[in-house]
C-alpha cells in the first residue's frame, strides 16, 4: 500500500490500548522496585484505596452556575463565593458509594489511608504495608490549565485528554506504515524492534515525509492502528518525544521513572468541564527505608500545590498539606496564608 493511499483509508483510527494499560503497569512496578532497593525493607500494599482528590471551578456568581444535578462532589458551606476559585474534595476509601469530603480551612482525616510497622518474625527486618493509593482529580468549568506541584513527592500523570488530541489530530505518530503479520502477537517493543530495522534497510524511507529519521533511542515504541471498523491497518511509530507530551517524564531515556513534581494539564480539548488526574506519591516510603523508628506523625509533610487557570485569565492557587498522624493515618489541612 503507498503511503498516500494507507493515509486516506485513515478517517478514524485510533490507538490499541496498550499505552494507559502499560503505563499504569509501569507506575506500579517501578514503586515496587523503588520501595524494595534499599536495606531489607519491604513493601506490601494490602488495599486498592482510592484517594480521589477533586478541584471544582466556580465561574462567577453563586454555587449553582456550576454545580447542576450531575455534580457527584459537594460543596462546603463555609466557604464564601465571590468570583472564581476552586475547592479540593477528598474520597479516601474503596467504596464508591463513600461521600467527597471537603478541604477548605479545615483539618480533614481520612482514616482509610493508612501505613503500618510491622516486624517479621523469620528474620526480625521491619517493613511496612501501605493500605491504599492516593490518586488526585482537578475538576471543574471554565478552566483552562491546571498546574501541580509538590515539594518532596512525585506525581505519575497520564494525560488523556493530550493523547486523546494527539490522536485526532494525526500527531501521535511519526509514521503509520501498513500492517503484516510479522507484527502479530509482538509486543511494543518487539513491535519497534521489527519496524526499526525495516527504518535501518531503508524499507519505509517513502513513510517519511513529515517526520526525520530519529535514533533507537529517540523512539518509545510502536503502536497498532485500527480504522474505525476496528481491523488493523498500520504500525505506527511513537517517538519519545511525542510521549512526553501525554505522559510527562524527568528524562525520555528508557528506563527512567514516569513521575513529575510540577506539571501543567491543559484543556486542550476545550471541554466546558475539565478533570485533570494524577497519582500522587509521597516521600513516606523513601523517607522509612532509611528512618526505620521515626514515629509516623514525625514524618516530613507532603505540600501540594494547585494552580487553576480559567478561561477569563484569573488565576486561583491553594496549597494542601499531607501529613500521617501517629497512627499512621492521612490527613490533610488547606494551607491558609
Amino acid at each position: 500500500m503507498k503511503p498516500e493511499d494507507l493515509k486516506n483509508s485513515i478517517n478514524s483510527i485510533k490507538a490499541d490500548d496498550y499505552l494507559e494499560t502499560r503505563l499504569f503497569a509501569k507506575v506500579r512496578e517501578a514503586e515496587k522496585l523503588k520501595r524494595k532497593k534499599r536495606k531489607a525493607f519491604q513493601i506490601a500494599v494490602t488495599a486498592a484505596l482510592c484517594c480521589a482528590v477533586f478541584v471544582a471551578g466556580l465561574g462567577i456568581g453563586i454555587p449553582q452556575a456550576l454545580i447542576d444535578d450531575t455534580t457527584e462532589f459537594p460543596i462546603a458551606e463555609d466557604i464564601n463565593i465571590n468570583g472564581n476559585i476552586f475547592i479540593m474534595s477528598v474520597r479516601a476509601a474503596e467504596s464508591e458509594n463513600t461521600e467527597y469530603v471537603s478541604v477548605t480551612d479545615h483539618t480533614v482525616i481520612f482514616p482509610e489511608y493508612k501505613l503500618n510497622k510491622v516486624i517479621i518474625e523469620d528474620d526480625e527486618n521491619m517493613t511496612f504495608e501501605e493500605k491504599g493509593d492516593l490518586s488526585l482529580s482537578i475538576k471543574g468549568k471554565n478552566i483552562e490549565s491546571v498546574r501541580m506541584q509538590c515539594e518532596k513527592g512525585e506525581f505519575f500523570i497520564f494525560d488523556s485528554d493530550m493523547f486523546e488530541y494527539l490522536c485526532s489530530t494525526n500527531e501521535l505518530y511519526d509514521i503509520i506504515v501498513p500492517y503484516s503479520t510479522e507484527y502479530e502477537n509482538k509486543t511494543v517493543n518487539e513491535r519497534l524492534d521489527i519496524m526499526y530495522k525495516h527504518i535501518e534497510n531503508g524499507d519505509y524511507d517513502e513513510y517519511f515525509t513529515e517526520h526525520a529519521k530519529k535514533t533507537y533511542d529517540e523512539y518509545q515504541g510502536a503502536d497498532i492502528v485500527y480504522d474505525g471498523n476496528e481491523n488493523k491497518i498500520g504500525i505506527g511509530l511513537v517517538s519519545a518525544e511525542t510521549y512526553a507530551k501525554f505522559h510527562p517524564t524527568k528524562s525520555n531515556e528508557k528506563g527512567k521513572r514516569n513521575f513529575v513534581r510540577n506539571y501543567t494539564l491543559h484543556n486542550v480539548l476545550e471541554k466546558e468541564e475539565f478533570e485533570a488526574v494524577a497519582i500522587f506519591q509521597p516521600e513516606w516510603y523513601e523517607f522509612l527505608l532509611n528512618h526505620s523508628d521515626i514515629a509516623f506523625s514525625d514524618l516530613p509533610h507532603e505540600v501540594v500545590t494547585i494552580e487553576v487557570t480559567f478561561d477569563n485569565g484569573s488565576v486561583e492557587c491553594s496549597k494542601y498539606d499531607f501529613s500521617l498522624n501517629d497512627n499512621g493515618e492521612l490527613v490533610i489541612d488547606r494551607i491558609t496564608e
